[in-house]
Formats: C-alpha cells, sequence, structure tokens
C-alpha cells in the first residue's frame, strides 16, 4: 500500500531500436571506431530530439533460420530508450495542514 503523502511513480513508454551496425563513412572520420562513435552518437541525438531518455543497450539472442542448416545462434544489441508518458492532467500534490500553535497559558 502506498502512503498518500508520497507521490504515484511515473509511467513510462519504451521504445527498443537495434544498434548500428556498422558505423557511416564520413569526410575526416578515419578509423572504425571514430566512425561507430558518430553513428551511435547521431542514434542518440534523434531520439533525444523526439523526447527519448536512453536507459541502456541489451545483448539478446536471435536464432536466425539459414538455408539448408537450419538455424545459426546470432546474438543482437538493441538500444532501450523511455520517455514519460503524457499525463491526462497534472498532478496536485496534497498540501499538508497548517500547524496551528497554541499558547499553553491560554488553556
Amino acid at each position: 500500500m502506498r502512503h498518500e503523502s508520497f507521490p504515484a511513480p511515473e509511467a513510462f513508454e519504451f521504445r527498443v531500436v537495434p544498434a548500428p551496425r556498422k558505423g557511416e563513412r564520413v569526410p575526416g572520420l578515419k578509423t572504425d571506431e571514430a566512425r561507430m562513435a558518430n553513428t551511435l552518437t547521431d542514434v542518440l541525438n534523434q531520439m533525444a530530439t523526439d523526447g527519448w531518455d536512453y536507459v541502456r543497450a541489451d545483448q539478446l539472442p536471435n536464432d536466425t533460420s539459414t538455408d539448408l542448416t537450419g538455424t545459426a545462434p546470432k546474438t543482437m544489441i538493441l538500444l532501450v530508450f523511455r520517455r514519460p508518458l503524457p499525463s491526462e492532467r497534472p498532478r496536485a500534490r496534497r498540501r499538508p495542514d497548517p500547524l496551528v500553535l497554541t499558547d499553553p497559558l491560554m488553556g
């Protein structure tokens, strides 16, 4: 049971996108590491522009089918983002009752 003075936790929606596998060629970037970092930066910045906060990267198994040999184990790297769900109305915080001081001599 949640105490009434603590606000309810904020609700989020999540979005999961595949991480880039290869960095895009950009003039001035010579190494694979620099290209990959630049490509990943572009993905993160685009998601942030749309209001998404980066949460983490997950590596998950993904069995893909091959031609005659069946399935080959493979892993995928996914980027997880979240953003607050839009609230229908702003929540008003309950104000505490005012503190009333009494004079002990006035009875």
